[in-house]
């Protein structure tokens, strides 16, 4: 559990740019957590051999983890400008 942990801490961040850099080119918004998680997976399959030695599994789980967190990173950051404005 740990591991998988570890792996959503370094993943989430890139997901969250990668994410951020599809919506910059017009993705509709209703689509943006869907594809988070796909690109989470995606980069958790690529990407977390590099961070940590982890069974497949682990790093589906830490994939779909990162993209969840991209998501809610993303509102979060956007709820606060949001109310900064108000």
């Amino acid at each position: 559990m740990t591991e998988i942990l570890a792996m959503v801490s370094v993943l989430a961040p890139v997901t969250t740019g990668v994410v951020l850099a599809l919506h910059k080119t017009g993705l509709k918004k209703s689509y943006k957590p869907f594809i988070a998680m796909i690109v989470g997976v995606v980069i958790g399959l690529l990407g977390a051999p590099l961070i940590v030695d982890a069974e497949i599994g682990q790093r589906l789980w830490a994939g779909f983890l990162s993209g969840l967190t991209a998501v809610g990173l993303f509102e979060a950051g956007k709820q606060t400008i949001k109310s900064k404005e108000d």
